[in-house]
């Protein structure tokens, strides 16, 4: 990527590439739609169709967090004041992590079940199980500027924050829109 146009080495900027991905991830899923409706395939392939989706629906994330990064990084937010990194599951009430708990459990009890008896159907909820754990588990860095706040790919400008409120040792802070 140039740093100076704002262009991948192609001439297609990063925005047009998200948006070419996600067209191929719904062209790609309408094509497996009618194949599987069609021909009835073996769950073998339509594992290997899953598989594919996901590769694409991961990269066109991938794409957009990082156009979103290269964005904000351009942007003039002022001296940085602050950093706080934190998990997602630390924020949570209680009774929300014992749910989100249960609900793995469950989901992971399934699957083995699934998976001991030769029915495959519930392989593809591994990815979500595995996907909601990373999201949990992983530190998320907060950055607090002069001119706003950055939480991971978003930056919230001071006048666009409706109200900062402490509840129980906590700060909250919430802005216009989200």
């Amino acid at each position: 990527m140039s740093h100076k146009t704002g262009k991948c080495s192609g001439g297609i900027s990063p925005a047009m590439a998200v948006a070419v991905m996600v067209a191929a991830t719904v062209i790609t899923a309408a094509i497996v739609a009618v194949y599987v409706y069609l021909y009835r395939p073996p769950v073998s392939t339509i594992l290997a169709f899953a598989a594919i989706l996901a590769v694409m629906g991961w990269s066109i994330i991938i794409l957009e967090i990082s156009r979103q990064n290269r964005k904000i990084e351009k942007m003039d937010k002022g001296r940085k004041i602050l950093e706080i990194k934190r998990r997602g599951i630390d924020t949570m009430p209680e009774s929300l992590k014992y749910a989100i708990i249960l609900v793995c459990c469950c989901l992971g009890f399934g699957i083995v079940a699934c998976a001991a008896t030769g029915d495959y159907s519930m392989l593809p909820l591994t990815t979500v199980l595995i996907a909601d754990l990373i999201i949990l588990a992983l530190p998320r860095k907060v950055e607090i500027y002069e001119e706003g706040i950055r939480d991971g790919a978003r930056f919230v400008k001071w006048r666009e924050i409706e109200r900062v409120e402490l509840k129980d040792k906590v700060l909250e802070i919430k802005p216009e829109r989200f």
